[in-house]
């Protein structure tokens, strides 16, 4: 499925050269906006539970593309959703055994940092730095799911 899925959405990413900072942005009722985020959530968070990689790019993409948010706001909903997402996750491995502390703690400490780094080139960049970001990570998750890695 995704061998078809990332191609698809290289595509649109590459031909939304706005994503979140043009003039239809917010043009998306808030209630409609709030029904997207949660269908949106639903439906990332099964395929994060089984496979996982490219939740939060999907997430943006979605939040900018059928909200309409700006491309801040939908990055940090879309923080918010993978806490949410990761947090349930956590806790199904440790009741299940599955965790491996001291690789998991320092994993972490790293990821805290380049999340960190990458939140701020977010909010001051915005659009400029998503977009091709978000291609590298489309890219890369193709040649994962092609290789077989």
């Amino acid at each position: 499925m995704m061998i078809v899925v990332l191609p698809i959405v290289a595509f649109y990413v590459l031909r939304n050269k706005s994503m979140g900072d043009n003039e239809l942005t917010g043009t998306v009722p808030e209630n409609q906006v709030f029904a997207i985020s949660l269908a949106a959530a639903f439906a990332i968070g099964a395929y994060d539970g089984f496979y996982g990689p490219g939740t939060g790019t999907f997430l943006i993409l979605i939040l900018t593309g059928a909200a309409r948010m700006r491309i801040r706001q939908a990055s940090g909903i879309t923080k918010v959703i993978n806490l949410s997402a990761n947090v349930a996750a956590l806790v199904t491995f440790i009741l299940n055994g599955k965790v491996l502390f001291p690789l998991g703690l320092a994993a972490g400490v790293f990821c805290i940092a380049g999340h960190y780094i990458g939140s701020g080139l977010v909010v001051n960049n915005g659009q400029r730095i998503v977009r091709p970001v978000v291609l590298i990570v489309l890219v890369i998750l193709f040649i994962k799911i092609i290789t077989g890695q």
